[in-house]
């Protein structure tokens, strides 16, 4: 008779924590299930992150050829500039000089 009450209070203690560990189970993949969801919401930006990222480098990229090739344009001008500028000051010399020379 002891042995009987003796095993029905291990079998009530073991239900007992077995309902405790399948509690604990339950609690357990809930946070599972929220840390799966929150990881693939940051799987998901990251993706959104690099997407962007490669499209800003695109853009800059774009960018920075489009520079480059208004900076030698700009060269080509300003050469051009410099040697009107040379050809306008060597005019001008020759006419002072003829002016003097018509002077004398």
């Amino acid at each position: 008779m002891r042995e009987r009450v003796k095993i029905a209070e291990d079998c009530g203690k073991l239900k007992e924590e077995n309902e405790a560990l399948i509690s604990q189970k339950n609690l357990l993949l809930k946070h599972k299930e929220t840390v799966t969801k929150e990881m693939e919401k940051l799987k998901q930006e990251s993706n959104y992150k690099s997407e962007l990222l490669a499209q800003k480098k695109e853009e800059f990229e774009v960018f920075r050829v489009e520079h480059e090739k208004v900076i030698e344009r700009l060269k080509l001008s300003n050469d051009r500039l410099s040697q009107q500028m040379a050809e306008l000051d060597n005019e001008n010399t020759t006419l002072c000089k003829n002016q003097k020379y018509l002077e004398n």
